[in-house]
């Protein structure tokens, strides 16, 4: 039903394989349950990425008064914001 081969499915479920996209959406309309539920060490690898690269990107930013720069540092630190009061919520 998840459209990969039986091998690859034996691969995601021993964490020796990352599911793709496609699999990760398509187990959370089989078994019902969101992404986070059905691969939460996944989804807390992404989170401490995304904000390790959004750290990168406001480090690099900084210094830089332009009204564009701005905008992209406050978006910025609504994230950290939102990681630090809202951790990973298993409804997403």
């Amino acid at each position: 039903m998840i459209g990969i081969k039986r091998t690859a499915v034996t691969r995601i479920e021993g964490l020796k394989r990352k599911p793709n996209i496609d699999a990760v959406f398509i187990c959370a309309l089989v078994f019902n349950m969101s992404p986070l539920q059905l691969f939460p060490g996944l989804m807390s690898e992404l989170h401490e990425a995304v904000l390790r690269r959004a750290n990168e990107l406001y480090e690099e930013l900084q210094g830089d008064s332009s009204k564009t720069t701005r905008i992209k540092l406050d978006f910025l630190e609504q994230l950290f914001q939102r990681s630090e009061t809202k951790p990973l919520d298993s409804s997403v």
